[in-house]
């Protein structure tokens, strides 16, 4: 789940505070790798993108969550 929300973070949240403007995305946010979202592909945009090493990131935090 990528967020602007201002919580509290997350002891896995991934922050993409100093690097959002790479990611395409128009303000600041946080991936909540601890936090899955689905949504309906009719209801989704796509915002941006994420840079391969946070995306290396983003995998082995989620892998790690799940045992995998």
């Amino acid at each position: 789940m990528i967020t602007s929300a201002a919580n509290a973070g997350w002891p896995d949240d991934i922050s993409l505070e100093e690097r959002y403007a790479e990611c395409a995305l128009p303000v600041p946010c946080v991936v909540r790798s601890a936090k899955i979202a689905t949504v309906d592909v009719k209801s989704a945009a796509l915002m941006g993108r994420l840079p391969d090493d946070l995306f290396a990131q983003v995998m082995n935090r989620v892998t790690g969550k799940l045992g995998l």
